[in-house]
This record gives structure tokens, C-alpha cells and sequence, in this order.
């Protein structure tokens, strides 16, 4: 990921990231990247998550959590394993809903968007980097052509997904959005309606 990061992902993550706050939930952690952006005197807890077990996503970004952990007052940042598409929480539990790159691979895209809005506040915040289906007549094509093989070898990732249009359709008010690298990643904040 690091040609991605330093060609536009990176600054996109450190202005989106920097604007979630509240009760947090961050799902598809991944690396951590986003722990580095989060600010602490904004967020009051975060729940950092993954589809893998909760000690494989520790020991993966122990790192930045370390950091992160050393700015927040104890008990305030937690690991879990999580789906997006069957989230175990209340109705209207989180101000901030932050989700990175997982949509590529979410099998059920409208359920899974669903289920976020389910679990945000009437008055919370979506933040999401997705890549998606380029708008380009000469990429677009390429995209839609290595997608099944790209989805055997990389784990269910889709390279054509169009993520913006699912936003709409799931009800959500898009306040802001990005696109970096031409057109394949798109960032934005979004709101429930």
C-alpha cells in the first residue's frame, strides 16, 4: 500500500480520520494506519476492529495502538472481531463510524451499510476510503477484467465496485467527498438521513 499512501491515501486518511469523534467505531483496522490520525481530545472511546480474531488484530497494529493508548485515558480504546454485516451493537450507540478499504469485500454491500446506519446516532458521522470501479472509459474495463481473478488471489476483493452509488442507495446524505489516485479511491463523510 505505501505507492497508494504516499501518491494521496495518506493525506486523505489524516483529514478524514482527524474528524471523527465521540464514541467511536473503527471497522477493517488492518494495519492501523488510521490509529495515527485519530485525535484524542475529540474521541472519547474507539472500538477498533477486523474480521480477524481479536489477538491476530492486536498483535498487528500493537504499535500504533501503543501510541494511541499512551495519549487516552485507560479502558477507552478496545480490539474486537467484527462484521460489518452483523454488527452486535445497540441501535444508535456510535457518533463516529469510520470504515477503510472493506467494502471491496463485504459480500452483502447494502447490508453491511445498513448496519452502520443502524448503529450510528440520527446525528453521526460516517467517515469512509473506499477504492472503487475508476469512472475512466480505458481503466474502468481494465477493473472489470482482473476483478475474477483478482478476487481468488486477494481474498474476496472486488476492483469494481462503485461504492458511491450504494452510499446513495442505502439513504446516505454524502457531506463531503475525495477522490484521490485519478479516481479509484474515494473518501468522503456521510451522514445518516
Amino acid at each position: 500500500m505505501a505507492p497508494f499512501e504516499n501518491s494521496g491515501l495518506k493525506e486523505m486518511r489524516m483529514q478524514l480520520i482527524s474528524k471523527a469523534s465521540g464514541n467511536c467505531l473503527e471497522l477493517g483496522v488492518g494495519s492501523g494506519a488510521n490509529l495515527l490520525y485519530y485525535d484524542v481530545y475529540k474521541v472519547s472511546h474507539l472500538i477498533a476492529s477486523d474480521l480477524d480474531e481479536t489477538e491476530k488484530i492486536e498483535s498487528k497494529i500493537r504499535e500504533k495502538l501503543d501510541l494511541l493508548l499512551e495519549k487516552v485515558p485507560d479502558g477507552n480504546v478496545k480490539v474486537m472481531q467484527l462484521n460489518v454485516e452483523n454488527l452486535p451493537f445497540e441501535d444508535n450507540t456510535f457518533d463516529t463510524v469510520v470504515s477503510t478499504l472493506i467494502f471491496c469485500s463485504v459480500p452483502d454491500v447494502l447490508k453491511g451499510l445498513s448496519e452502520i446506519k443502524r448503529v450510528l446516532k440520527p446525528s453521526g458521522t460516517f467517515i469512509f476510503i473506499e477504492h472503487v470501479l475508476s469512472k475512466s472509459p480505458i481503466k474502468a474495463p481494465v477493473m472489470n477484467f482482473l476483478t475474477p481473478a483478482w478476487k481468488t488471489i486477494a481474498n474476496g476483493c472486488h476492483l469494481n465496485r462503485d461504492f458511491e452509488s450504494a452510499l446513495n442507495q442505502s439513504g446516505y446524505s454524502i457531506k463531503e467527498h475525495h477522490f484521490v489516485i485519478s479516481d479509484v479511491f474515494y473518501g468522503g463523510i456521510a451522514s445518516p438521513s
